[in-house]
């Protein structure tokens, strides 16, 4: 058993320097984390970053923003002394406040849905949930404007603070955000027009704001069929993957004539995705309006597939609910690197669980 002494004079330390002290003495792990995103004039990037993080307009915004995340964890009832973060320095410009605004919204998604956990698993779920969408809005903005060093590139950010999985999946699905969002802003004078003839009213200033409609609604699903979700039994795996593969065929309008026994016919899962289009408000209707104009918008149509398709297996989520409690399914390796693991189909308990650095870790009971 390993033994650390406290630092001789740890009464007279700020609590940043506790919490460097302890990364110093505990190895930080590679794991999701709070991100805030730190407007930056841009004289200061020619300062090393402990000097940076000294100045005082630096240090009153990281100040802001983790006070923010304790109220946070105070509402989701979780109990740290430390919340692990790495800051993300914009240039304070037009281009970086752009970058700022938009992923900001999108890493606000899942704590402004106004969902409730029920148990302590259910929150650390959601705070997870929250720092994969904080990450996934500093790519989506990365990819769509630059502004920011690639947090992919080996050394980067992302590499060197989050896990291989995290990484790959936040690259697939931003793949996908970026492609919809293309093909929103390609065609968003046929879905103004879609929902004129149909006396809805149109909403949105830009593009984006119905980008972020339609993902602020995707969590709420994601809510429902996951932590809140009431059924007894889960989708398997391969279920899940052709349940994706299936609304990706419809997406592209090619019909299937193999497996019509587990699937049914085209047409009849044609019917059934028109009439949950119907229901989904914003998606539904980007979608619908969008279909029949396939061929003025072929190139971002087919990004838009190309990308789901690629992204498949990112959106399975690793976490399965019932009764509110989260289960995973066990992974087995197929090769010598942490990630080439392939997924059962035996299912284990789960629960949440904070380190001594703050990090939200899962482990089997």
């Amino acid at each position: 058993m390993n033994f650390y002494r406290s630092p001789h004079n740890i009464n007279n330390m700020t609590e940043e320097e506790i919490r460097e002290w302890a990364e110093s003495v505990f190895q930080r792990p590679k794991a999701l984390q709070e991100l805030p995103l730190i407007l930056t004039p841009e004289y200061l990037f020619q300062t090393p970053q402990k000097l940076r993080r000294q100045s005082s307009v630096i240090k009153s915004r990281l100040d802001a923003w983790i006070l923010h995340a304790r109220e946070e964890d105070e509402r989701l009832r979780i109990e740290r002394r430390f919340i692990p973060f790495v800051e993300i320095y914009i240039p304070d410009t037009s281009d970086g406040k752009q970058f700022f605004t938009i992923a900001k919204a999108i890493g606000e998604i899942p704590m402004q849905a106004g969902v409730l956990p029920k148990n302590q698993n259910q929150g650390y779920w959601l705070k997870t949930d929250h720092y994969f969408y904080q990450a996934r809005g500093v790519l989506f903005a990365h990819k769509l404007l630059g502004v920011i060093p690639n947090p992919l590139e080996k050394h980067g950010l992302f590499w060197e603070y989050l896990p291989e999985t995290s990484i790959r999946n936040l690259d697939l699905i931003t793949n996908v955000d970026l492609a919809e969002y293309q093909l929103i802003k390609e065609g968003e004078c046929y879905i103004q027009q879609w929902v004129a003839e149909r006396n809805i009213v149109y909403p949105f200033n830009n593009p984006f704001e119905l980008f972020l409609s339609i993902h602020q609604s995707a969590f709420l699903n994601s809510w429902a069929l996951g932590p809140a979700c009431q059924e007894s039994e889960w989708l398997s795996i391969e279920q899940q993957e052709d349940f994706l593969a299936v609304r990706i065929r419809l997406l592209e309008q090619i019909p299937w004539i193999k497996r019509e026994k587990e699937r049914g016919t085209y047409q009849q899962q044609e019917q059934q995705y028109l009439k949950f289009l119907k229901k989904d408000k914003w998606y539904g209707y980007f979608i619908l309006a969008l279909r029949s104009h396939q061929w003025e918008l072929a190139e971002c149509w087919q990004q838009y597939t190309r990308a789901l398709k690629a992204a498949k297996t990112a959106y399975i989520d690793d976490f399965y609910w019932q009764g509110g409690q989260p289960y995973k399914a066990q992974e087995i390796p197929v090769g010598e690197q942490p990630h080439q693991t392939r997924r059962t189909k035996k299912r284990q308990r789960v629960e949440g669980v904070i380190n001594v650095l703050g990090y939200i870790l899962w482990q089997w009971t």
